[in-house]
């Protein structure tokens, strides 16, 4: 706002009447410090007819549209009335585009969610198929004989057999060994997978028989090489020997191998 300049004789400056903290009592007790109640009344005459003169300029300025502007306003309230409605009807409308794409979102979060449950258990059933794979083979591999139930517990009898069973051979080819091992540890890396799945705790005691056959086999082996072999045949043996098995014999392998290798001589 914009008021009209004022005469240098006036006993107040007119821009503290557009200061947001002006009050009228502040006004009047700082302006009966200059000048007497009289002068500010005379003063306050004076600009009040300025103001009404510049307000008279201004109307006569923007007379036509003063008048005009009730003219223009006609109609007004009916325009708005009737966009009330279809902006109401829109509005509807949106809401129940809003609603079905929540809907939309909704299911399709919950068909992602379904995938990825579905996901998970398809890996766990690669792995525990894996588990039951490398299983069998290595059962087969090392020759041993299935109990009829593999958490029926085994007697020392059946114990000895395969033991027994497992030395019959002279000969375990390093590329049958090589397998054996490469299978036994693909088995226990998909085991550590899987390892609190219910199956799993089912053919533990296979796997522990697999296991101590494999160790049993390999101390054998290794046993055999130190009585003659040679060098080169207890390389065979410890080359492949899984880290989870044999961690005795394979410290001592590499001990002699590297420390006291007149002992194996060929």
């Amino acid at each position: 706002m914009t008021l009209p300049k004022h005469a240098e004789e006036l006993c107040f400056s007119t821009e503290v009447f557009l200061e947001e903290s002006f009050t009228v009592d502040d006004f009047v007790n700082q302006c009966r410090k200059r000048v007497t109640i009289e002068c500010l009344r005379d003063d306050l005459d004076a600009y009040y007819r300025t103001l009404k003169s510049a307000m008279v300029e201004l109307i006569n300025k923007d007379y036509a549209d003063f008048v005009n502007l009730s003219a223009n306003l006609v109609g007004v309230d009916k325009s708005i009335d009737g966009l009330a409605s279809p902006l109401t009807q829109l509005r509807e409308e949106v809401l129940g585009i809003k609603e079905v794409m929540d809907a939309a979102i909704s299911a399709t979060e919950t068909k992602l969610a379904q995938r990825a449950e579905i996901r998970a258990k398809k890996a766990t059933l690669k792995r525990l198929m894996v588990v039951m794979e490398s299983l069998e083979s290595l059962e087969r591999l090392l020759d041993i004989r299935r109990r009829p139930h593999p958490l029926s517990p085994s007697s020392p009898s059946e114990e000895r057999s395969e033991v027994a069973q497992l030395t019959e051979r002279e000969e375990f080819a390093a590329v049958v060994l090589e397998r054996v091992t490469g299978e036994f540890n693909r088995l226990q890396f998909s085991v550590s997978q899987t390892q609190d799945h219910p199956l799993v705790s089912e053919i533990t005691p296979r796997i522990a028989g697999v296991t101590s056959a494999l160790q049993s086999r390999l101390e054998r082996l290794f046993q055999e090489a130190l009585d003659g072999r040679g060098r080169e045949r207890l390389a065979t043996v410890c080359r492949p020997m899984p880290p989870s098995v044999g961690r005795r014999t394979q410290r001592v392998c590499s001990r002699l191998l590297w420390h006291t290798p007149s002992l194996i001589s060929e």
